[in-house]
Formats: C-alpha cells, structure tokens, sequence
C-alpha cells in the first residue's frame, strides 16, 4: 500500500483526539486501526495541515451543494483512503 494514501488519514484519525477537532472522521480513526501499519514510526507526530486541508475542502463542497442542489457534480481525483463522502453524509454524493 502507498504511503501516500496512508499519511492523510493518520492525520485525520489523529484529529478525531482533539476536543477542538476541525473535521469529524470516525471513519479515519477506525481505518487506522484496522490497517496493520506502524504509523507513528513511519510518519511521526500527526500534523494538523491534512485536517485544515481536508475542513477547507469539506466548506468548499458543502457551499458548492448548496449553489448547485439540483444536479452537482463533484469529483474526487487521487483520494487514496479519502473518507470525505461520509463526512459530508450528502445523500447526492455517490
């Protein structure tokens, strides 16, 4: 498995430890466990940018579905283990 794909969702399962979180990602935190891989040791301490990055990508959307609640369109390119379908839970996302 890319470590591309597994460094995000360290960060956002990291995340879900925060009382102050910015995303809510139960799923990350429940990939991270269930994947056999030492994360810590591989990726350090979790860094913050992934869940900035990932609540500023959550805002963009969400605004997006409500300019455009008839028929949206939005393409996920290079997610890896993206978990922002859920955390967005719009039933119109497929």
């Amino acid at each position: 498995m890319p470590e591309t794909m597994l460094w995000p969702l360290w960060n956002r399962a990291a995340e879900q430890r925060r009382g102050d979180r910015l995303i809510v990602d139960p799923m990350a935190e429940e990939l991270v466990a269930r994947v056999d891989y030492d994360f810590a040791e591989h990726f350090g301490k979790p860094s913050v940018f992934r869940p900035i990055w990932a609540r500023v990508c959550d805002d963009l959307i969400r605004a997006y579905l409500k300019r455009n609640a008839d028929r949206p369109v939005v393409v996920a390119l290079s997610g890896g283990l993206e978990t922002q379908l859920w955390r967005l839970g719009d039933e119109r996302l497929r």
